[in-house]
């Protein structure tokens, strides 16, 4: 890649340290709580989630929105709805909402396990020297 072409999707500037779990799904209200419940399990911090909505017509906006609400105290919580597109411009527009160093995708149907999943993956001395930031949560839908 021609180093003077700056992609779109990918933020100049992010937050040291905060994991940004990515989510995208597509009519999964029965089982999309799970996932970022497990992901608020995790013991490293700070964590994000961007759940990319591909156009859900089956209750999942409600199931976030109650999660959301729920985590607003521990986890930054990021939603979007977009009119289906596919799975892939899903986890575009995740990697474009998101603010963190790290990147992790998951499907909305695998939640990571176990709870130290993320403090291994990003490293223990990294994880030991942050705090965690005040969450951050919104909801949005185009």
């Amino acid at each position: 890649m021609n180093a003077n072409v700056k992609s779109h999707w990918i933020k100049e500037a992010f937050e040291p340290g905060l994991v940004t779990v990515i989510i995208p799904t597509f009519n999964r209200a029965g089982l999309i709580a799970d996932t970022p419940q497990s992901v608020r399990a995790q013991t490293y911090c700070p964590i994000e989630v961007v759940v990319v909505d591909d156009g859900s017509t089956d209750g999942t906006p409600q199931v976030m929105e109650r999660f959301a609400r729920e985590a607003a105290g521990d986890l930054g919580v990021l939603y979007f709805w977009q009119a289906n597109q596919g799975a892939p411009a899903a986890g575009n527009r995740g990697l474009a909402e998101a603010h963190g160093e790290f990147i992790q995708f998951l499907d909305c149907d695998d939640p990571p396990r176990p709870p130290q999943r993320a403090r291994r993956q990003v490293g223990s001395p990294l994880a030991a020297h942050h705090a965690c930031p005040e969450p951050r949560t919104r909801s949005e839908s185009l």
